[in-house]
């Protein structure tokens, strides 16, 4: 009895041995692989940063250099064409929606007056003084990479350095903004939505957000301009932030 135990315990001893020796040569041959191969590993351990930060831009989508500080995308989100108006959102926002009104916002927080008629426009979330690349930048959420909305600063460079003249493309009206450098953009005429409204002077007047909040809680700053007026955008302009305006992005 003595050596029939004696030799089950052996054969249990051998059994633990192998799988010790095989969790030895296996941590062992993850080691050596590492050494041999860095690259891999770190391939792999980078995959969820670079699929955050790819640019999801579509394809016809192209970046042009005005000589200014920034690069101008050729169209608007979710446009098609240089010459499409794109897209429509209220400031913060990242979707589009049926109505444009203090209560169909995100991020409006009041409610009627007393009198039940008018909106309290000092009730809004405060999302930050500028949105530029943020989870309230539309343009991030859409396109990724180093797509982002404009600033304020950015609309006046725009604005200041560069000519602008109307012109047609395709029977839609708009602005052809040309840079130091020779280079051009054209910006459509958008119009603005409003509750349920599809866009007011679509085909007079151009409106497009920054990504910086004005001196009132309500409203943004933003880009207007007017197909008949010979001067260059107002980069001053603030819109009340439930109102749906198109969006032109930026990058690097």
């Amino acid at each position: 009895m003595i050596g029939w135990k004696t030799g089950i315990n052996s054969v249990y001893l051998q059994i633990l041995s192998c799988r010790f020796m095989k969790r030895r040569i296996t941590s062992l041959s993850r080691t050596w692989l590492m050494l041999l191969f860095p690259m891999s590993f770190m391939a792999v351990s980078c995959e969820k940063n670079i699929d955050e930060k790819r640019d999801n831009a579509p394809s016809h989508v192209q970046a042009i250099d005005l000589g200014l500080s920034v690069k101008w995308a050729d169209c608007n989100i979710e446009a098609s064409t240089p010459e499409a108006a794109g897209a429509y959102y209220a400031w913060g926002e990242t979707e589009e929606k049926e109505e444009y009104i203090p209560f169909a916002y995100k991020y409006y927080l009041g409610d009627l007056n007393e009198d039940g008629n008018y909106y309290n426009f000092e009730e809004y979330k405060n999302i930050g003084n500028d949105i530029s690349g943020t989870a309230y930048d539309v343009v991030r959420a859409k396109w990724g990479g180093s797509w982002r909305m404009p600033t304020r600063e950015e609309f006046e460079e725009l604005c200041l350095k560069c000519s602008w003249e109307a012109t047609e493309i395709n029977g839609i009206k708009g602005k052809t903004v040309t840079g130091p450098n020779g280079n051009s953009i054209f910006l459509p005429c958008t119009g603005i939505r409003t509750g349920t409204e599809t866009a007011n002077d679509a085909n007079r007047i151009g409106a497009y957000w920054s990504a910086t909040l004005s001196n009132s809680p309500s409203s943004a700053y933003s880009i207007l301009f007017t197909y008949n007026d010979i001067v260059s955008g107002d980069r001053n302009i603030s819109a009340y932030r439930t109102h749906g305006l198109a969006v032109r992005p930026v990058t690097e």
